[in-house]
């Protein structure tokens, strides 16, 4: 598949269900979250996210840090600090 078929796949914005699993960092009767919440969210998503991308690439290191729009080396660096475990093929 092409890259141009692939991008036309992927939604322009976030699905609702996004929306919806945000709802877990909400305290009940409208309280405010903990401080932190953008770091601690990103903390949540990023190591899922690198892991799907990883295995879907097969372990290469240099498609994944395309797909996810970074430089490889700061992949590498999100890798080894977040313990992922890279498995090739």
């Amino acid at each position: 598949m092409t890259a141009a078929k692939t991008n036309r796949a992927i939604p322009e914005s976030a699905p609702d269900p996004f929306a919806d699993a945000l709802q877990v960092y909400f305290p009940p009767h409208h309280a405010l979250p903990p401080p932190e919440l953008h770091a601690r969210v990103l903390r949540d998503v990023e190591k899922p996210l690198i892991e799907r991308i990883l295995a879907l690439t097969g372990g290469n290191q240099l498609k994944a840090a395309r797909i996810l729009g970074l430089n490889r080396n700061t992949l590498r660096t999100k890798i080894r600090d977040l313990g992922i475990e890279v498995r090739k093929g």
